[in-house]
């Protein structure tokens, strides 16, 4: 007996069509969020340099501190939230469980996730149970390397841990303030901030959502280097798709598959991960004196 095959009707052809469609006007928004989001990160770096003559670490300490991403909030409008969570050099043990479990979304890619998600593991230190916090989507440029521990000070990023380093300055009548600091000033990149990667789009692998693993743990805890900062050049490509394994790297949603990044004088760029290594590691590198090719 002969069957026939039954072919799609124009209904049904002109719904898939107007399905996709919804799908790529919806992709479209999220990269176009995305890079809204870095845009206004690296603006908050610069305001955040303005403001200290530095440019912000990656993390206070390493010792269950705050991150470069607390250190930010009063420049991204946040002045609040960076009030709940304390000062940096508090222990994340110890913080406020609504304050430490808040997103914020610039921080946040919606390709990959909606703000809410909490760490599911990664955020406990000596016989402290996990505290679930907020997670985020962007990591600081640490340079070439691996980022364990912390880099301390052999890297050459633009971002850089603080090594326990602060100062205190006046403000106002006899009022002191503690002021983190870094290591590093524009004025050190001499590389060109056009040609300097400051922040970009952590990998973070399909189903490693908020876990250790997958360099995801809350935002606001400085345990882990690799979850809040990242390295880029041989060794640490930009990951080709969202099922690679983990590997310190940056890596994006979006379905494009280019990273996208800020550079240090605020532009947003994309880049493939097919880009040559050794030309990421140059713009990971502040200072190598290496010319960036014209078709990276």
């Amino acid at each position: 007996m002969l069957r026939v095959r039954r072919g799609f009707t124009l209904i049904e052809l002109l719904v898939v069509i107007a399905i996709i469609a919804v799908q790529k006007v919806r992709e479209a928004a999220s990269r176009l969020k995305c890079q809204n989001n870095l845009k206004q990160l690296g603006l908050a770096v610069h305001n955040y340099h303005d403001t200290t003559d530095w440019l912000p670490p990656s993390h206070v300490g390493g010792g269950s501190n705050g991150t470069w991403c607390q250190l930010l909030l009063p420049y991204i409008e946040q002045q609040n939230l960076a009030t709940r969570l304390g000062d940096p050099g508090d222990l994340y043990a110890f913080r406020p469980t609504d304050a430490i479990q808040t997103s914020v979304a610039i921080y946040i890619c919606p390709s990959r996730r909606s703000p809410g998600q909490l760490s599911l593991d990664g955020d406990a230190r000596g016989s402290f149970a996990h505290r679930p916090g907020a997670l985020g989507d962007y990591a600081v440029v640490g340079g070439i390397g691996t980022p364990f521990p912390y880099w301390e000070m052999t890297s050459k990023g633009a971002f850089l841990p603080i090594a326990q380093n602060y100062r205190y300055y006046r403000k106002g009548a006899g009022v002191f303030v503690t002021q983190w600091t870094a290591v590093t000033r524009l004025a050190s990149i001499s590389d060109g901030l056009s040609n300097t990667l400051f922040v970009g789009e952590k990998h973070v692998p399909r189903g490693q959502e908020g876990t250790l693993d997958g360099g995801d743990s809350s935002i606001w805890n400085d345990d882990h280097a690799r979850c809040h900062m990242r390295a880029a050049g041989p060794g640490y490509g930009i990951a080709r798709d969202r099922n690679q394994m983990f590997g310190h790297q940056f890596g994006s949603w979006h379905s494009s598959g280019q990273c996208q990044f800020v550079m240090g004088d605020g532009s947003v760029r994309g880049i493939n991960p097919t880009v040559n290594v050794t030309t990421l590691g140059w713009l990971a590198d502040r200072s190598d004196g290496q010319v960036i090719p014209n078709d990276w």
